[in-house]
């Protein structure tokens, strides 16, 4: 499925159809790919050190999420 020519399905794949729209370049598009990664490290695992771990890299994604957010409110 599509929504403005952006593909959906997985998180990843949400991720490459943004940057192959030129939505999000691809130092972006590495990171994005990353906090996903750490999303699926952590669903069903309840490790303390890689949970600290991956709230460290939070502070790296959350620019990233309103950049996006921000383009996305944009083409409302």
């Amino acid at each position: 499925m599509q929504i403005e020519g952006i593909g959906y399905g997985s998180p990843k794949q949400v991720v490459r159809s943004l940057n192959q729209a030129g939505s999000i370049d691809d130092a972006q598009t590495v990171k994005a790919l990353e906090m996903v990664d750490d999303r699926n490290r952590t669903v069903h695992t309840y490790d303390e050190k890689l949970a600290n771990s991956v709230f460290e890299h939070i502070r790296i994604y959350a620019p990233l999420i309103r950049e996006v957010l921000s383009l996305m409110e944009a083409r409302e």
